[in-house]
């Protein structure tokens, strides 16, 4: 059985209206984000994404940076607390190199003419090739998903306003969840 990534017209038709429209997504997500970065610089231990000069970013998700040198707390019980505080952020993002069809030599043979080229791209999407991928992974990763929903400014103030109150009682919580 091999796989069929082909749309179908409906999809298309569907695919081509929501193409009309991603200028105008994009933009809001930018302004969203923009809130963002601004609103975290109340925030110890986050660091908010940057975008270069003259480059632009469409913030599928607003991904943040733990500071490991204010955040003392493991990133595993923090992903506990997050929860256990029913916040909508995330401690995870699958990295491209880790996924399953890209390991498939049945889907790679369709990309790559030889069977070496197709081990020699195996061998390379190894974890150990991605040190620093797997240190932002294990310890300072932390998302929002502003894609999620179609938020709006008031939105974002509700939720970062609750998370920024869980921020500032990491200590506490997590002193909490020690006993």
């Amino acid at each position: 059985m091999g796989y069929n990534f082909r749309l179908g017209e409906i999809e298309a038709s569907i695919g081509i209206e929501q193409l009309k429209k991603l200028k105008k997504i994009v933009k809001k997500k930018q302004a969203l984000a923009l809130f963002l970065n601004k609103y975290l610089k109340k925030f110890d231990g986050i660091i908010a994404p940057m975008t270069m000069k003259n480059y632009t970013h469409s913030y599928y998700v607003y991904a943040m940076k733990i500071d490991r040198n204010i955040i003392k707390i493991d990133k595993k019980k923090l992903e506990k607390l997050i929860k256990s505080n029913n916040l909508p952020f995330g401690v995870r993002y699958q990295n491209l190199y880790k996924a399953k069809i890209l390991k498939s030599k049945k889907f790679l043979s369709r990309i790559f003419e030889s069977k070496k080229d197709i081990n020699r791209y195996i061998k390379s999407n190894d974890s150990k090739n991605f040190k620093n991928t797997e240190e932002l992974q294990k310890h300072e990763y932390l998302d929002f998903g502003i894609c999620t929903y179609d938020y709006n400014l008031n939105d974002l103030k509700i939720i970062f306003d609750k998370f920024y109150k869980f921020w500032n009682n990491l200590d506490k919580y997590k002193k909490l969840s020690n006993l």
